[in-house]
């Protein structure tokens, strides 16, 4: 990785959204290196996702609100599904948007059948084309979520009682 330069940073920075800190490394005698590539970033209350693209030189350009038109009271998490859209979650609303990052366009406002209070972070399962989330600090039996994409059809759970969830993953097997 290259060190970028501090008019990079400084763009990187200053941007109107959540800095992906998980693209920046620290290189030593406080320089940052980041990896080259596209990145996606949800802002929250803008109702919409902005787009990083850190280039192999180090050179970075934000493009804020580069897909607007969802909920304001989201977008909280985003993951890719199987076909390449991307799912995010809008916390407020209670649902969860598909969106094509290629055309900038909001595909559907809301994938899942049954509203989800304060659907958080946002897990893809690619064995059974389906989405699990989990509601923000969750307890109780509806704080975790399955919505199956082909049909929406939306199932909540907590068999293990868990509580103050904060986070989800799946292999990309879908095997755990």
């Amino acid at each position: 990785m290259k060190p970028l330069t501090r008019a990079a940073v400084a763009a990187f920075v200053a941007a109107p959204l959540l800095v992906p800190i998980a693209v920046l490394a620290d290189t030593g005698s406080n320089s940052l290196a980041a990896s080259a590539g596209t990145f996606y970033v949800t802002q929250i209350g803008e109702g919409a996702l902005a787009r990083v693209v850190v280039g192999s030189d180090g050179s970075v350009k934000v493009d804020s609100n580069y897909i607007s038109g969802l909920s304001t009271e989201g977008p909280d998490s985003a993951v890719f599904a199987g076909d390449g859209s991307m799912l995010t979650s809008n916390f407020g609303a209670g649902s969860i948007s598909r969106v094509d990052v290629g055309s900038q366009k909001v595909l559907t406002q809301q994938v899942n059948k049954v509203l989800i209070p304060t659907i958080a972070d946002l897990a893809f399962d690619p064995s059974s084309n389906s989405v699990w989330g989990i509601v923000f600090g969750g307890s109780g039996p509806t704080a975790i979520s399955r919505v199956d994409l082909g049909n929406g059809n939306t199932s909540s759970m907590n068999a293990a009682n868990l509580t103050d969830l904060g986070g989800i993953a799946i292999t990309e097997t879908g095997s755990r």
